[in-house]
């Protein structure tokens, strides 16, 4: 099995009205998909980049939900897996990616998650907030994984291991196929 990374493979994100990303360019995908031999794997694309957006702009999650399955019907045809990787401890975790990924993109991420109507609403601000959005979009992530028609697995802690990990993750693409 070839993985791709899907960066140089997957259409242009086209924001939507909403902000969020437009949903066409899943079913654009899927045919890309369906047409080669190999693995593409969209890093955070799905969920983080098409319906976390509409989670931090209040959206209701019947309307998070709608727009999940919308995607999911453009996509089921490539026969997808849903991989979600799951820290057990998100504060830990959100502290270990700022130190990793540095200044400036710590910051910028700080920032944009306290200026979210998600954050406002409850008043979070800061570090904080990034950490209390994570905690709270698991639950979402729960229920969306719970109501999706395609396969899909949850990896806990996958930086420990990040090789077993990724071996995981073919194994099941393998068997789901």
């Amino acid at each position: 099995m070839d993985l791709v990374r899907a960066a140089d493979r997957r259409p242009t994100s086209i924001p939507a009205d909403d902000g969020a990303y437009d949903v066409a360019q899943w079913g654009v995908l899927a045919a890309q998909c369906r047409r080669g031999d190999h693995t593409v794997v969209l890093e955070a694309t799905f969920l983080q980049n098409s319906i976390l957006p509409l989670f931090l702009d209040g959206a209701q999650l019947a309307t998070i939900k709608d727009t999940t399955a919308d995607i999911e019907r453009r996509i089921v045809a490539a026969d997808p897996l849903l991989v979600y990787l799951r820290p057990s401890d998100i504060e830990a975790a959100v502290h270990r990616v700022h130190a990793e990924r540095g200044e400036p993109w710590s910051s910028r991420s700080v920032e944009f998650v306290s200026a979210t109507r998600w954050a406002r609403r409850r008043g979070v601000a800061g570090r904080r907030a990034v950490i209390e959005l994570y905690r709270t979009w698991e639950h979402v992530v729960d229920e969306l994984i719970a109501a999706s028609t395609l396969a899909s697995m949850v990896i806990v802690d996958p930086q420990r291991d990040r090789e077993g990990t990724m071996e995981r993750i073919c194994a099941e693409a393998r068997t789901s196929a």
